[in-house]
């Protein structure tokens, strides 16, 4: 399950926008979506998406954060096969992962899970 680091920053949002990210967990391909974390939070979701408009974000764009920063992770850190890997990023398969992961760092998994690129490698432009 994802374990959502927001209700802080909710509460204040003069806060920064660190305690508001959506962090991985460890159990779970889950990612909850906007109705779901605004339940979890007491709020609506037109509140919820408000307060992610005052940091320039939105819920799609922290989901897509979450899902790259997990899938990144887990090639680096583990040993599982790359479908195991896209299931538990919350990618539709192998093939959309591998394509995501060229397209967030320009390089191939393989390169990425070797570890010869550095974890905040980019691509650019």
């Amino acid at each position: 399950m994802l374990l959502v680091v927001l209700v802080d920053l909710l509460e204040d949002p003069r806060r920064g926008l660190d305690e508001f990210r959506l962090m991985p967990g460890s159990n779970g391909p889950d990612l909850p979506d906007l109705r779901t974390i605004a339940r979890r939070l007491a709020m609506s979701t037109r509140t919820l998406r408000r307060r992610l408009e005052t940091h320039g974000t939105t819920c799609s764009a922290e989901l897509k954060a979450a899902r790259r920063t997990r899938g990144l992770h887990m090639l680096r850190t583990t040993d599982l096969p790359l479908g195991a890997v896209a299931d538990r990023a919350g990618c539709t398969g192998a093939r959309v992962l591998r394509r995501a992961v060229r397209r967030w760092t320009a390089h191939t998994n393989t390169e990425w899970r070797r570890g010869s690129i550095p974890e905040g490698a980019r691509k650019a432009g």
